[in-house]
């Protein structure tokens, strides 16, 4: 062999070694575009009572250079009400996007050589949370809100004051006052305090007064009880939390509403506890005459909303209005 081609095969393979060390890092593009698009995370495909603003996120991968992020009134993503250009962002909180609203989501990414496969589209639905006033936050407690008809509601039952025993009557001594189903501080994290009439209107008989309510808010009359009423149709299982009753005879909740009402039972007037999971009685603010009071009830197996007064003593759960 002459010196010039020995010279020629010497220079080549390191040539080639080096190419070849090249492209082991690089994919041709037809594999590049047969890339996994990326999942999605959150939030999840069809869930409802989202958080406004929405958090979106997802799962990223190596070597991608943008992200690209559309969310739609409709699953064609024809009626675009959001595009963002995230570069190697794998969360965006997205703001201005509507209560109440059904939306579909998708994401694809860019590389070196061009864009991925759209990922999966998955669908979620804001919640019905009061326009401006999304939560309320009282005594350490966020509470969340819940529009119905013209009316803004707390979509939780109140847990606010110090526990007492249930064989004890609350007492007008300037603190707050609470009942816990069975006496177990857990029942009222899950499902609220339980409140005699007066001390849940902080000892005065005006209707509509704010009680122990957050400032801003009040404890609701029978009539704004019965508006309220008159926005679902009459339906309590639209009031109900699903899970909440019995829906193999009809008293299922639905939640269509987003009130989200617990069937938390109550303290009796006679010093025991009762009807957890079958009854829910919601106080209002307006009297019956001076030692009955008016009360929102639900069934555990009916699906009406009823109106019932009761005396004072017992203790019922509240759930604030927005003034």
């Amino acid at each position: 062999m002459s010196r010039n081609k020995i010279a020629f095969v010497i220079v080549l393979i390191p040539a080639f070694l080096f190419l070849q060390g090249c492209l082991e890092n690089t994919l041709p593009p037809d594999i590049v575009n047969q890339l996994q698009a990326p999942r999605l995370l959150y939030p999840p495909d069809d869930t409802t009572d989202v958080d406004i603003p929405v958090t979106f996120s997802w799962e990223g991968s190596r070597n991608i250079k943008d992200y690209f992020l559309q969310v739609s009134i409709d699953s064609l993503f024809d009626s675009l009400v959001y595009t963002y250009h995230g570069r190697t962002t794998i969360v965006r909180d997205v703001m201005g996007l509507n209560y109440q609203t059904n939306y579909y989501w998708r994401v694809n990414a860019i590389n070196g050589y061009g864009e991925t496969k759209w990922s999966t589209v998955w669908n979620f639905t804001t919640g019905k949370f009061c326009n401006g006033t999304p939560i309320v936050e009282y005594f350490g407690e966020i509470y969340k809100t819940v529009q119905i008809g013209e009316q803004c509601w707390l979509r939780e039952n109140l847990d606010v004051g110090a526990m007492i025993n249930g064989s004890y009557e609350q007492r007008d001594n300037g603190v707050i006052e609470k009942y816990c189903y069975n006496d177990s501080i857990e029942n009222c994290y899950k499902y609220g305090g339980l409140y005699q009439w007066n001390e849940a209107m902080q000892y005065s008989n005006i209707e509509g007064t704010q009680g122990i309510c957050p400032p801003g808010w009040h404890l609701p009359t029978l009539t704004e009880f019965q508006a309220c009423s008159t926005a679902v149709n009459g339906d309590g299982n639209a009031l109900k939390a699903v899970g909440q009753g019995d829906g193999n005879v009809g008293g299922g909740g639905t939640n269509t509403s987003g009130f989200s009402a617990l069937l938390a039972g109550c303290r009796s007037y006679q010093l025991y506890f009762h009807s957890l999971g079958s009854y829910a009685y919601i106080l209002s603010s307006s009297e019956h005459d001076s030692t009955h009071a008016y009360s929102l009830f639900l069934h555990n197996i009916l699906s009406g909303i009823n109106f019932y007064y009761f005396t004072k003593e017992p203790g019922f759960s509240i759930r604030c209005l927005k003034d």
